[in-house]
């Protein structure tokens, strides 16, 4: 309902803290929520790896991370190869291939089991990212094209409030799904001897069950592998989510972008010239700065 307020009051200002009237483009409006949906995957996906390679691989955080540098050279390739096809390739066929990467990514991750080796999670977070990668620069620039000359400060603006709010999302709805997994595994699984808070820490969070395994000596060999095999379980089924949504999203951005034509956009957000404006498609002569 404060949406709705808030909305109603921004499309009757003469001033508006959003302009919500720049989302009847629907390029513009595609690119914005595509972005919402990038960083939906990315920082959900993210929240799962780290803590999957120390609590469940057992590494310790430097090492972790130095594992984790390995995907970078792929996603800079990745992110190379979206800028060279811009102008080259239809825009919606770069940007559902993205989206399509991300869901195979997310596919490795739902295989993934306790004792799976590193490079399968490289191979699936690294994925992950390197589709990501290959929306952002194009629809870096879309956002711009898309939007009138005048309002590009806003539409960048609205650009990266969304990635916040994919991010937020990522960690939210991700997140909530696979700590319903882990608590449901995990409740069955019998502490003789531990106090109430002990127990529930452990049936709350892996970060807890490795802090009350340390207090259980006997237990913990159990208790832990129990834990990662929750976790584990969780994270399969939030990344089977994130594949599903990226799917949903790759099949829409082919659907609403089809007709718009190659040239469309050139690195930067310029406007290409092109005698008349595709049906559905808000293209004008006028090019951005």
């Amino acid at each position: 309902m404060l949406g709705l307020v808030f909305i109603r009051r921004q499309w009757g200002h003469r001033n508006p803290l959003i302009d919500v009237r720049l989302f009847r483009n629907s390029p513009f409006t595609m690119s914005i929520l595509t972005k919402v949906i990038t960083g939906f995957c990315l920082t959900g996906i993210g929240l799962y790896a780290n803590q999957y390679l120390q609590l469940v691989m057992g590494l310790r955080p430097l090492t972790a991370a130095l594992w984790s540098l390995i995907t970078i050279p792929a996603v800079v390739i990745a992110m190379f190869i979206s800028i060279g096809l811009t102008g080259k390739v239809r825009p919606s066929l770069i940007i559902g291939t993205g989206l399509v990467v991300i869901a195979l990514g997310f596919g490795v991750l739902v295989l993934l089991g306790p004792d799976a080796h590193l490079w399968q999670l490289l191979l699936g977070s690294g994925a992950v990212a390197a589709g990501m990668m290959m929306t952002a620069p194009l629809i870096a620039d879309l956002v711009l094209t898309a939007a009138p000359p005048e309002r590009a400060g806003a539409a960048s603006a609205l650009a990266e409030t969304s990635d916040e709010l994919g991010s937020a999302l990522g960690v939210a709805i991700l997140g909530t799904v696979g700590a319903a997994v882990y608590h449901h595994r995990m409740i069955g699984v019998r502490l003789p001897g531990a106090p109430p808070a002990a127990v529930e820490a452990a049936h709350s969070t892996l970060g807890g069950a490795w802090e009350v395994a340390a207090s259980l000596p006997d237990l913990a060999g159990s208790l832990l592998a129990a834990a990662r095999e929750a976790f584990t379980q969780g994270m399969n089924l939030a990344a089977l989510t994130g594949a599903g949504v990226a799917l949903v999203w790759a099949v829409l951005v082919f659907i609403v972008l089809r007709r718009m034509p190659v040239g469309y956009i050139t690195p930067g957000g310029a406007k290409q010239e092109t005698g008349h404006a595709e049906k559905g498609l808000a293209v004008t002569p006028a090019a951005l700065p």
